[in-house]
């Protein structure tokens, strides 16, 4: 591994290179820029540091961490990954954490900090089981799960709408039961010719009616004027015989009533026509309203066999994800028990007596039988870097950097200080665990490569 810290306090241009397994130890005192180094790699990485405070103090500065497979380089605005950068660092940092994985889980499973109070052992019970199962990728499973519950509860809303569409549209295939009505077109054609024909015929008689009746008018005139001494043609005083007016009185009024006995049947077969038309247009307005209300009924019918065929598919998918979520819920606590006894198994190639122990929701910690808050620092630390390399191997990071120590021999006696260096000297086989002590004793006590900080200058001090 390379680090290269260019005006990052106190480092003005430090460039460090480091073997990719084994034990480094980097000793030096307090604020003499040991702790720059793993603020460094954080920054580079997820452009954050252990302790929260800023990583850019200055706009000039820039980091630079090289691991097998994977060069970063970054500054205040730019962040390069392999060669390729985007002037918004965020465009990038999406690819970065998939190759390094997410700076919560590195900073639980790949730094050990003796000032942070955040660890696996001094959390609760319940903070333990979840950072198991972050570790697990388990997030991605309650993921899963959130969105096959949202997706089942959507399909079973759709499913609702779709039963209430299904039941409206049946209610109203229902209450209109299909009718037929037939009309005799050609029945219809027929009496629609002989209405034609009778009114034109009763409009004939009508006008010989009126010519017939003007004339017997006519006659019943002349026939008073010669009544009255006057002659029919020019008024004047006349003895002319009545007889043949009468005559023609008597025959105009005959023709008169024949013709008007005609027209009132004439008449009356129009009516009788015009009734019978009338039954068939009402039947054929009948049968096309029944045509269209078949017609209306058919769509109703279609729409039905929709939206139950829909509520039918509807009803499948919702009870398919009601099974996959049984499935996740039933498979989730086998693969965390399973999961878990690895870890233990893990962590127990360290300090043979630890155990780790799921209970409901939480995750207890026990050494020798007893809970981690009732041990004491000496027992603790062990648990803790137990757990910490048994963590170390988990977690679904493609490129997993350096093991970071920061004073993890502080405080300890001589016995615990020889097991926890056994630890380290044996995890440093497999990858690269660097060491951060301010104590020359204890970097006396490890044995690797050993570097000297002071005000921001790194010197290699030999084995």
């Amino acid at each position: 591994m390379i680090l290269h810290l260019r005006d990052y306090p106190p480092h003005m241009d430090t460039r460090l290179a480091l073997p990719d397994a084994g034990l480094v130890v980097v000793q030096g005192p307090n604020q003499s820029g040991k702790s720059s180094l793993v603020e460094c790699y954080t920054a580079a990485m997820w452009a954050r540091t252990v302790r929260g405070a800023s990583p850019w103090q200055r706009e000039t500065t820039e980091l630079r961490v090289e691991l097998p497979g994977l060069i970063v380089r970054r500054n205040k605005h730019e962040l390069e990954v392999n060669a390729q950068s985007a002037l918004k660092p965020s465009k990038k940092q999406a690819d970065l954490t998939a190759l390094v994985g997410d700076f919560a889980t590195w900073q639980r499973t790949r730094l050990f900090d003796s000032d942070l109070t955040a660890r696996f052992g001094t959390s609760t019970d319940g903070d333990r089981k979840k950072l198991v199962e972050q570790l697990l990728g388990f997030e991605k499973l309650e993921a899963g799960l959130k969105r096959v519950r949202e997706d089942a509860r959507g399909a079973e809303s759709e499913l609702a709408v779709l039963q209430r569409q299904a039941d409206a549209l049946k209610s109203a295939l229902d209450a209109h039961p299909a009718s037929v009505v037939e009309v005799d077109a050609d029945r219809l054609r027929e009496l629609e010719q002989r209405a034609a024909h009778a009114e034109e015929h009763a409009a004939a008689l009508a006008r010989q009616s009126g010519a017939d009746a003007s004339a017997a008018a006519h006659a019943e005139r002349a026939l008073a004027q010669l009544q009255g001494g006057r002659c029919p043609l020019c008024g004047a005083d006349s003895r002319q015989p009545a007889e043949a007016y009468r005559e023609q009185a008597q025959r105009a009024r005959r023709e008169r009533s024949e013709a008007e006995a005609k027209l009132r049947a004439a008449r009356s077969e129009v009516e009788g026509v015009r009734a019978e038309l009338g039954k068939l247009r009402l039947a054929e307005a009948e049968a096309r309203a029944a045509r269209g209300q078949a017609e209306r009924r058919a769509k109703v019918g279609d729409d039905h066999a929709g939206a139950a065929a829909g509520a039918a598919a509807k009803r499948l998918s919702a009870a398919a994800l009601r099974r996959v979520e049984e499935f996740l819920l039933w498979a989730r606590p086998k693969l965390f028990a399973e999961a878990l006894a690895h870890l233990a198994a893990a962590a127990q190639i360290w300090v043979p007596e630890l155990e780790l122990r799921a209970e409901g929701d939480g995750l207890r910690l026990l050494l020798n039988g007893k809970e981690y808050k009732a041990l004491n620092r000496g027992h603790r630390r062990l648990c803790d870097l137990a757990v910490l390399l048994g963590l170390s191997g988990l977690g679904d990071a493609k490129i997993k950097g350096p093991l970071w120590l920061d004073e993890c021999l502080d405080g300890l006696d001589e016995e615990r200080c020889e097991q926890v260096s056994a630890m380290l000297e044996s995890a440093a086989e497999r990858e690269l665990v660097i060491v951060l002590t301010h104590s020359t004793e204890i970097a006396g006590r490890l044995r690797g490569v050993h570097v000297q900080v002071l005000d921001g200058v790194c010197k290699f001090t030999g084995e």
